[in-house]
């Protein structure tokens, strides 16, 4: 009856430069170590009951071909230095080893319900365009390093982002990441990400995002700590809200060329170099003690009760300390020339003069450390005697028709320990979007309205006056009273309007008998 092969084993064909086609019994299941590494003349694998690739299996072949869909597992280094694979399935698999298809070319998608875990260096250097796995839980350093293809990425149940995992990934700009919490040394070392909005990362590792030079926004309101040079190079980062961080490193945001305002509310040191290269002006502190790097062209700094010591070169612009009288911010703006001391809260964005209906808000830039907002409706032109509107209390709000205010004004109070100052903004001019309409000749239309004897008309006609009152006009404003307007004349034509009803013995047509 012969031998039933079940598997290809180690070493069995490797270096065999002859070798170009293999079809495989359906008894065999495995391929073992080395199996067919090195047979560069190689292409295609074909059978139906392989189940397992062991390590180096066709590490370094000329593999083209390998259409087992069945497949459960990857073996170290399984497929390393396949320059031709174009077709190889993923479906079954659970895991992928460590370079099981580094430096492979041809693989674009990588998409798999079943795979739990993937490997170190797994397709670092990979054509890999596409990665979806909703069920992987672990995924090794570099895994996807120098995949320079790679555009979209989804691991909804990874929790940690491990060293180099996409770095030089050049088309990154897609990821799908909602449960990390921790992102390490490199992670997205320069790729094309433009946002990174992170939700619940409390830790980013050293150099996590240098030279991400399409970054613009930095979103990460539960990270305490961040590494050395984090943002480093991302030269077009407007935003990083990062108010949880207590230390900021070296290098943190150096060449951030485009990043103008800073707010590190939690910050109580501040390391050498944290701003090399930077473009920042505005740069506010809460609760810092020690600073050991200032930005170069800085224009405000707010200062806290708490600092106490400053060794940073000082700015070579001339430049304005916030701080409360008599605290360290006052001596140090003292002891140099190009510094001015004011103190806080200051408002350092001129208010608006009058609301823009157009931008729908008014909003207001105050110095102040931990600051508190209360925004007033006043029947005057006047920052005095207004009455607080309800919920009004972040730095912007929204002005309302039903306001109906002259003018609006914002009480700031900033807390910074035993110091407690306020200030209160000049008053902003409301526009005609945000005041009520003249309803007095609207009222007497509606009134004139009421008072008809609706027993005497036809049903017909008084629908359409009907429909007229019952237009709500309530949110219409002083913009709005042309078209009052209008519709108060239109209630008085229905009236004229309105059609008698006529009984059989009513000979003058006066609704009489």
């Amino acid at each position: 009856h012969g031998t039933v092969v079940t598997g290809i084993g180690r070493s069995v064909f490797k270096n065999n430069t002859a070798l170009q086609s293999v079809t495989l019994p359906d008894t065999a299941v495995s391929i073992d170590a080395s199996a067919f590494s090195g047979c560069t003349a190689l292409v295609r694998v074909s059978g139906a009951g392989l189940r397992e690739v062991g390590m180096s299996a066709f590490q370094n072949s000329a593999i083209q071909d390998f259409p087992f869909a069945q497949i459960t597992s990857f073996g170290i280094k399984a497929f390393s230095g396949c320059g031709n694979l174009r077709n190889v399935s993923f479906d079954e698999a659970s895991s992928i080893a460590l370079s099981a298809f580094e430096n492979t070319k041809g693989v674009t998608v990588l998409q798999n319900d079943k795979l739990k875990t993937v490997g170190m260096y797994a397709f670092r250097g990979s054509t890999l365009e596409q990665i979806s796995l909703p069920n992987a839980d672990s995924v090794g350093t570099g895994a996807f390093e120098n995949c320079a293809s790679l555009q979209q990425v989804s691991l909804p149940l990874v929790t940690q982002l491990p060293a180099n995992l996409f770095k030089n990934c050049l088309s990154l700009r897609e990821t799908d990441l909602p449960a990390i919490t921790e992102i390490s040394s490199e992670t997205f070392y320069n790729t094309a990400l433009p946002k990174a909005d992170f939700q619940n990362v409390t830790k980013i590792g050293k150099n996590a995002f240098y030279g991400c030079a399409a970054l613009q926004t930095a979103f990460f309101p539960q990270a305490a700590t961040v590494q050395a040079n984090a943002f480093a190079g991302c030269r077009n980062l407007k935003l990083a809200f990062l108010p949880q961080v207590t230390t900021l490193q070296k290098e943190t945001f150096t060449d951030c060329t485009n990043l103008k305002y800073l707010w590190l509310p939690a910050v109580t040191t501040v390391s050498s170099g944290a701003f090399d290269g930077s473009a920042i002006t505005f740069l506010q502190f809460e609760s810092v003690k020690t600073i050991q790097s200032l930005p170069s062209c800085l224009t405000d700094l707010v200062l806290p009760a708490a600092a106490t010591r400053i060794t940073a070169t000082a700015p070579q612009t001339e430049f304005t300390v916030y701080g409360n009288a008599g605290t360290y911010a006052e001596s140090y703006a003292d002891s140099l020339e190009n510094a001015t001391f004011r103190t806080i809260p200051a408002i350092v964005r001129d208010v608006p003069s009058q609301v823009d209906a157009q931008v729908g808000y008014i909003a207001v830039c105050a110095v102040g450390i931990h600051c508190t907002y209360q925004w007033y409706r006043n029947d005057t032109v006047s920052n005095e005697g207004g009455t607080p509107i309800s919920g009004a209390t972040k730095a912007y709000y929204a002005p309302q028709v039903q306001d109906d205010a002259a003018a609006y004004y914002c009480v700031i109070e900033s807390r910074d320990g035993d110091y407690v100052q306020t200030v209160t903004t000049a008053p902003i001019l409301s526009s005609p979007e945000y005041r009520l309409a003249d309803f007095t000749a609207y009222n007497e239309a509606v009134a004139a309205a009421l008072e008809i004897d609706r027993a005497l008309y036809t049903l017909d006609s008084l629908s359409a006056l009907d429909a007229l009152l019952a237009t709500d006009v309530s949110a219409f404003s002083q913009a709005d009273q042309a078209a009052l307007d209008a519709h108060t004349q239109a209630i008085y034509t229905a009236i004229s309007k309105l059609e008698l009803v006529f009984s059989k013995g009513d000979v003058n047509r006066d609704g009489k008998t």
